[in-house]
């Protein structure tokens, strides 16, 4: 429709109403009556003031409708019609009574003794669909005003909808009317049909104009006020409006004694049962919850809130495939009548709770269509993402993970841009560039790990500094400056490296003086320290960590291989006492570890690694028995990882190397026989380690080794030559 129609349509419509509506001064009885007025005077309830207004419509010539929470209450009402064209009194109309009232649907007919020779007809409400144009009023006093909205959505098959105006209270009563000047809807912004924990409450709440056509013509005796206001399903209603009263001031069990009290009045009222289900909710009683929307959805299947109040109690009581079949079924049968961004929200969040992630991610991307810049849900799908790439990290396809911690990080971004003053973001975005910068280390990209290494210190950075208490942010970011300081050692930045691990230890002091129990704090700072070359101090941490957790195996292999680097320090200088004592000090921890975590591969090659070492030094001394015993465990270990990992090059390698030292253990026995067969059993692994991994450098050095003491020097030199030609271009 053209802006110039629209326009002429509107001032018609406005024109043919005024003289229908009716403005609507109250005088309330008790605080009730002020609470559902809504109070514009604060003087005492005994004054004759004014303490509320509302609006109300002609549908006869002396019939007039309103809501119920209008006049339940009132002491004295006077109704008014102003003639906005003049300054004359405003036309005033006495009530004689109430002839109909509909307590479910919050309408009541009055009948008064003055007559209006205009009033409006009554459309269909079923007729109304998502979008439809309507047209609402607004009449507070004098000011009369007409304006042009549109149907939000159905709230359940009984003819509740919503528009998209957010109108004032004192528009209670007020007609919606279609194209046609029919009133098809009574606002209702007071005393909403009923409450839901799914949803959001940015509307107004319109009763369907249908109820009023079944109401009109049911009884012609006029009943007075007071005594129409001492019918129980009147009293019932005033009930709610007390439990209304005390819900909002957060009273839950006096509200809850309210609604009993309503209940017993009127047994069969389904917003009774529904409001008193939400209030059961904040009290956290959850089955009593699901009680009442259960009796609710006997009287009326149809009634949606029933359904996503059940679907909240549900999930927080882990029911959580009954809240998926709610949830389910909402989508199916009342999907036009529900706010579906809020839906797939829910639905997410119970499909990811269980462990349904991939459904979540869809669930998130339909709501982030319906909500482009609602930052909440951004931030829960790159959650999910998160997860998903820790899973498939941890099943070893690397790829695929670092896939999603891309996804997760560009949900993290559009959180953040959408509303930078949300804090939780940070700290998520902080650990998947910390994921994906490792990630990037292990694929030898250092340059851009650097990068994200460094936005990582700068999200947890950030965290600290809106939070200086959090000792999370302080952890990771002193892991990040750690690892940051190990790639910058690759790089061949020493000095940069050394100074990313004093900043590292730093976080790590503050993290340990937050929290003196902080294990892995502990075991990091060993870390740290190792790196600095500083050995007994990090010895000094991993016993630490493993006071206060026996268990960590992490600690045990740590602090086995810090004795390593001590024993191979004391090597250097020729001390051998020292060293083997170390060598044997480390195989302790190493095997500590393996009996906390068995299946850890790269424990049984570094204590492969130590016996071997141990017995090439104990060869040194001339214990070529002895020295053989180590030989054979270390073979033992390679061989456990192999078991577990055939194509694990690195143990092929070095069951190799401990083999051809075997090999010249026999040699110095005078055994040329024996050694030669391990020679042969060495170039066989060797040859397996190149064939899995043919730019493996150590592998061909050994192998020429291996293949000189099978006097093939021809060949032994051919290897050697590639080797170098290898790390020429390392």
């Amino acid at each position: 429709m053209k802006e110039q129609d629209k326009g002429e349509m509107l001032q018609k419509i406005k024109d043919n109403s005024r003289n229908k509506i009716v403005y609507i001064e109250i005088v309330p009885n008790t605080k009730i009556g002020s609470y559902i007025s809504h109070i514009q005077n604060k003087s005492s309830v005994k004054s004759a003031k004014v303490y509320g207004y509302a609006t109300g419509f002609f549908i006869a010539p002396n019939l007039i409708v309103t809501n119920i929470h209008v006049v339940v209450s009132a002491r004295s009402i006077t109704i008014k019609q102003f003639d906005v064209k003049s300054s004359k009194e405003p036309s005033v109309f006495s009530i004689e009574g109430v002839i109909a009232f509909d307590s479910i649907n919050d309408l009541v007919i009055l009948k008064v003794k003055e007559q209006c020779s205009d009033y409006f007809s009554i459309g269909n409400s079923n007729t109304v669909s998502q979008g439809d144009s309507i047209f609402t009023f607004t009449y507070s006093k004098a000011k009369y005003k007409t304006e042009e909205d549109t149907i939000n959505l159905g709230i359940t098959q009984d003819g509740w909808f919503r528009i998209n105006r957010q109108l004032t209270p004192g528009d209670s009563g007020t007609p919606i009317l279609n194209r046609y000047c029919e009133v098809i809807g009574i606002v209702n912004s007071i005393n909403q049909k009923t409450s839901d924990t799914i949803g959001t409450t940015d509307f107004t709440y319109v009763s369907p104009s249908n109820a009023l056509k079944v109401m009109i013509g049911k009884s012609d005796n006029v009943e007075p006020l007071a005594a129409w206001q001492k019918h129980s399903d009147i009293r019932a209603y005033v009930e709610d409006i007390h439990a209304n009263i005390n819900l909002n001031k957060g009273q839950y069990y006096s509200a809850l004694m309210n609604f009993d009290k309503a209940l017993k009045l009127n047994p069969n009222s389904v917003k009774t049962y529904v409001n008193r289900g939400l209030t059961k909710c904040m009290l956290n009683d959850y089955e009593g919850t699901i009680s009442d929307c259960d009796a609710a959805l006997r009287l009326n299947p149809n009634l949606v809130q029933s359904y996503t109040n059940r679907i909240v109690a549900k999930k927080s009581l882990q029911d959580f495939e009954g809240a998926l079949s709610d949830l389910d079924f909402l989508f199916q049968h009342f999907r036009d009548s529900v706010e579906l961004f809020q839906i797939y929200f829910f639905r997410a969040e119970v499909n990811n709770n269980l462990g349904n992630l991939d459904e979540a991610i869809q669930d998130y991307t339909q709501a982030i269509q319906l909500k482009p810049a609602d930052h909440v849900v951004y931030y829960n799908r790159g959650k999910i993402f998160q997860v998903l790439g820790r899973k498939y990290a941890n099943e070893g396809n690397v790829d695929e993970a670092y896939n999603l911690n891309r996804a997760a990080l560009e949900d993290y971004n559009i959180a953040i841009r959408l509303d930078p003053e949300k804090n939780y973001p940070y700290f998520r975005r902080g650990i998947v560039q910390h994921k994906l910068a490792i990630s990037l280390v292990s694929q030898e990209n250092q340059d851009e790990a650097s990068n994200y290494f460094q936005e990582a210190i700068e999200d947890y950075s950030e965290v600290i500094r809106r939070f200086p208490w959090h000792i999370s942010s302080y952890y990771n970011r002193g892991l990040a400056k750690y690892q940051l300081g190990k790639n910058e050692t690759k790089r061949g930045n020493a000095e940069d490296a050394k100074r990313y691990y004093e900043d590292a230890i730093k976080d790590l002091n503050r993290t340990i003086q937050k929290n003196r129990k902080h294990v892995n704090a502990y075991n990091n700072r060993g870390n740290v320290k190792k790196a600095l070359g500083q050995f007994e101090a990090a010895k000094e941490d991993y016993t630490k960590t493993i006071q206060l957790d026996p268990k960590h195996v992490s600690a045990h292999y740590n602090l086995g291989y810090t004795k390593v680097d001590l024993a191979e320090s004391n090597a250097e200088r020729g001390n051998l006492d020292k060293t083997q004592k170390l060598y044997i000090d480390a195989l302790k921890d190493f095997n500590k570890a393996i009996q906390l975590a068995s299946e850890n591969s790269y424990i049984y090659i570094n204590r492969g690694r130590v016996k071997r070492r141990l017995g090439s030094s104990l060869v040194d001394q001339g214990n070529i028995e002895e020295a053989q015993n180590f030989y054979q465990e270390a073979i033992a270990d390679y061989s456990e990882v192999i078991t577990y990992n055939s194509k694990y090059s690195l143990a092929y390698n070095n069951r190799g190397y401990a083999k051809y030292c075997y090999g010249l253990s026999e040699c110095r026995l005078g055994n040329e026989e024996k050694a030669r067969e391990y020679y042969k059993d060495a170039k066989m692994d060797l040859d397996k380690t190149i064939k899995l991994n043919p730019e493996y450098v150590i592998a061909y050095y050994n192998r020429g080794k291996v293949k000189n003491a099978l006097s093939m020097h021809e060949e032994a030199e051919t290897d050697f030559a590639k080797a170098k030609e290898l790390e020429s271009t390392v």
